[in-house]
């Protein structure tokens, strides 16, 4: 039994044109690849749903069994080394912080929002997007219904 997690940065702007991707990867320091979408895009291929925004999702970290507030704190240490230059993308823009966290089984992972890492958030601007998947194990009996017959 284990977990996965997910640690990244998700900026929007519903002002179509505004949110510039080359100087935003230029000012976060992003070398790898991000994924970017536009006002009217599609949700995606099978969907009519459009987006509302132009935006981009930086993906900064994925691993299993680690603590999820240290890699994001990581990613924050790399946004302050950044300076003005990413705290004016990210302040110009609405942006999450997100961590998405995949549980089997009965695992806890370590997940404390102490005042510190809080006040790092709001420094930033940033919200934080938590989603939590928890996937029974199956072999976890204690799911199991009991017969209707019994």
């Amino acid at each position: 039994m284990s977990y996965e997690i997910k640690v990244g940065l998700i900026i929007e702007n519903p002002v179509s044109g505004i949110l510039d991707f080359r100087q935003a990867k230029h000012a976060l320091g992003i070398d790898s690849p991000m994924r970017t979408w536009r006002l009217g895009d599609r949700l995606d291929t099978r969907s009519k749903r459009v987006r509302a925004s132009d935006g981009l999702w930086y993906g900064f970290f994925e691993g299993r069994d680690c603590d999820p507030i240290e890699q994001a704190s990581r990613l924050l240490d790399e946004l302050e080394a950044r300076g003005d230059a990413a705290r004016s993308v990210l302040r110009n823009n609405s942006t999450e912080l997100a961590i998405t966290v995949r549980l089997y089984g009965h695992d806890t992972p370590p997940f404390n929002l102490t005042p510190q890492f809080i006040d790092r958030l709001q420094s930033f601007g940033l919200q934080l997007d938590l989603d939590l998947y928890v996937f029974c194990d199956d072999t976890d009996k204690s799911r199991v219904l009991p017969d209707r017959d019994q």
